[in-house]
């Protein structure tokens, strides 16, 4: 009674075996069509619906003309609807029509294709594959239809002869390494629908001298624009919060960059080597100030030397009260600033925040910071006379080396923790002045013990008189004094500096009269 079964067990094996032979045959066939014969691959598109991708090459005539139908052995007609992975991979003499039927375009489909000059993609495609026309080095001009949603990695790749791309407006997002090397792309236009930009999108793209990237963009990968080195001016639109590391890298030829107020972090060497930088242009202090640079070589200040807000050179800063941190490397190498002016909001100075800063002369710190950070006044070179407020409890190696000081006064009356002995590069050569009943602990504590002298600070005032007569007055954060005048805050200590926080004031004149004095500025 086995046998039977066995048999039939057999022929329907034999049967299986035979329609999935036959249905092998079936899933790829050439079709000739125009003088070229393509190998085709059929595509179960859904239950009982198929269609046919380009598969690969049997024998193409110079210009290849895919059809938008194609009939197999059988005679069923199928309608063509993809162009598949390397389907024409390294074609070096081909040239292609792609009809209205296609929709996706695969995986490296036309790489090193190098006689191609020019493609038009019809408005049916909504796919194009990673390095789809990559190194196709004689493809000059490229229209991508508003049917693309997103420029996929390596697209364009290695196109060196490309000079214009049109990039439909319904795409999000351009890919990593879309257009690098592009090398005769003169301009792009990012439309609105973009939100990212990948990393080395515009990689090496030596001849673009000018983009703008829309409001859409959020963020700007790294190594974007890498080595674009005729790039003279850049429109970053106002809700990017990223620039990448090495954004901007050697683009040599970039004049000034605006940074909008959207931006919160700029990576490593976003900058670097951006050698003819000579203006940075920004609309808010206070976005500026806390923006996270991942170093110094992130900051465009470190070659361009000069800030501008809303249009106007900064030399004397006031930071606004909105402000309760200056960011790491802020200001780093900002050598149009003369003055600073730190308010009460602000706790902490980050590190190397005003380094370099050569034409600085006076600062003005509030009573609500605790700490310096290292390097944070590193080389300011003219910057004679400083004080640190009462709330000063650390300050950074390094943070003053270097300087100009000659006259340091810190009113905190336990003296501040420092973290190396490099933070003060000439003690011997600073006089400091402190609290009156701190002196004896500052000259007994190193490394305040090494300065100069250590002096009582002067806190005497015996009376506050308004006198008409005086010729005292305020503009702006500044104090305007008769030569030879005091200023005191309400606490009796002397302030070594005219321009300050906003707060009371008590200014005695080499006459001996006093009048008080409020500022008011924001």
């Amino acid at each position: 009674m086995n046998q039977p079964i066995r048999a039939g067990r057999l022929i329907l094996t034999l049967a299986a075996l035979i329609l999935c032979a036959l249905n092998s045959s079936a899933q790829v066939f050439t079709y000739t069509y125009e003088g070229s014969t393509i190998e085709y691959s059929i595509i179960n598109n859904s239950e009982g619906s198929y269609t046919v991708e380009c598969y690969g090459v049997w024998d193409t005539a110079k210009d290849l003309i895919i059809p938008k139908e194609v009939t197999d052995k059988e005679g069923q007609t199928y309608k063509v609807t993809g162009i598949g992975n390397r389907a024409f991979y390294n074609r070096s003499s081909l040239t292609v029509t792609i009809p209205n039927s296609v929709t996706e375009i695969g995986y490296q489909a036309f790489w090193g294709c190098s006689s191609l000059t020019a493609i038009t993609m019809p408005n049916s495609v909504i796919k194009i594959g990673p390095g789809a026309f990559e190194g196709c080095r004689l493809l000059t001009s490229v229209t991508i239809p508003n049917s693309v949603t997103k420029i996929d990695n390596s697209t364009f790749s290695g196109c060196s002869s490309l000079t214009s791309v049109t990039i439909g407006n319904s795409v999000t997002e351009i890919g990593q390494d879309a257009f690098r090397d592009c090398s005769s792309l003169t301009s792009v236009t990012i439309p609105n629908s973009v939100t990212k930009i990948g990393d080395r999108a515009f990689y090496g793209c030596t001849s673009l001298t000018s983009v703008t990237i829309p409001n859409s963009v959020t963020e700007i990968g790294n190594y974007t624009f890498y080595s674009c080195s005729s790039l003279t001016s850049v429109a970053i639109g106002n809700s990017v919060t990223k620039i990448g590391d090495g954004a901007f890298y050697v683009c040599s030829s970039l004049t000034s960059v605006t940074i909008p107020n959207s931006v919160t972090e700029i990576g490593d060497s976003a900058f670097g080597g951006c050698n003819k930088l000579t203006a940075v242009y920004i609309s808010d202090i206070t976005a500026w100030c806390n923006i996270s640079f991942g170093a110094y070589s992130a900051n465009p200040l470190v070659y361009s030397h000069n800030l501008y807000l809303n249009g106007n050179l900064i030399t004397d800063l006031i930071i606004p009260d909105s402000v309760t941190r200056i960011s790491d490397y802020a200001f780093w190498e900002c050598s149009s600033l003369t003055s600073v002016t730190i308010p009460n909001s602000v706790t902490e100075i980050g590190s190397s925040a005003f380094e370099r800063c050569f034409s600085l002369t006076s600062v003005t710190i509030g009573n609500s910071v605790t700490e310096i950070g290292s390097s944070a006044f590193y080389v300011c070179i003219n910057l004679k006379e400083l004080t640190l407020p009462e709330s000063v409890t650390e300050i950074g190696s390094d943070a003053f080396w270097q300087s100009g000081l000659t006259e340091l006064t810190v009113l905190n009356p336990i003296p501040p923790t420092v973290d190396d002995d490099y933070t003060f590069s000439n003690p011997e050569a600073i006089a400091l002045y402190v609290p009156a009943e701190s002196v004896e602990l500052y000259r007994n504590t190193e490394p305040w013990s090494r300065f100069k002298s250590v002096n009582a600070v002067d806190t005497a005032i015996e009376g506050v008189e308004v006198e008409a007569d005086v010729a005292v007055s305020v503009c702006g954060a500044e104090i305007v004094v008769p030569e030879g005048s005091k200023i005191f805050d309400l606490k009796g200590r002397a302030m070594r500096a005219t321009k300050l926080p906003a707060g009371v004031y008590i200014v005695r004149t080499p006459s001996g009269k006093t009048v008080k004095v409020t500022i008011a500025h924001p």
